[in-house]
């Protein structure tokens, strides 16, 4: 997961096409339906092919970037006490938890982006 914003796929989609139940391919785009109906753009980021079978995806990319990985450790208390989480977590640009509940110990991954060059 990331801090920074989303970290589903759906989140970064910009475009589509989609074949209906009458046969016909129909263009979605988030600068056109994600303005004049933006909840039928929300269901069809999220479609999983109940509105159509989707044959041409666009997503948006952003720059390759190196990530530095550091493994830490914090106590089920401090995890689980008002804030713990967000205190946890923070200066984490991407996180990834293991946690198993009653082992009193939380391992996360905690990512940096590294500076470019």
């Amino acid at each position: 997961s990331s801090l920074l914003g989303s970290s589903t796929l759906s989140s970064y989609i910009v475009g589509m096409d989609v074949v209906g139940p009458d046969g016909l391919i129909t263009t979605y785009s988030e600068g056109t339906t994600g303005v004049t109906d933006p909840g039928r753009w929300a269901a069809l980021r999220t479609n999983l092919g109940l509105l159509g079978i989707v044959v041409r995806l666009r997503v948006r990319l952003e720059p390759q970037f190196n990530l530095n990985v550091q493994v830490r450790y914090t106590t089920e208390a401090a995890f689980t006490a008002n804030g713990g989480v967000a205190n946890t977590v923070s200066g984490c640009d991407y996180v990834f938890l293991t946690w198993f509940p009653g082992q009193n110990v939380v391992q996360y991954l905690c990512g940096t982006r590294a500076a470019p060059g």
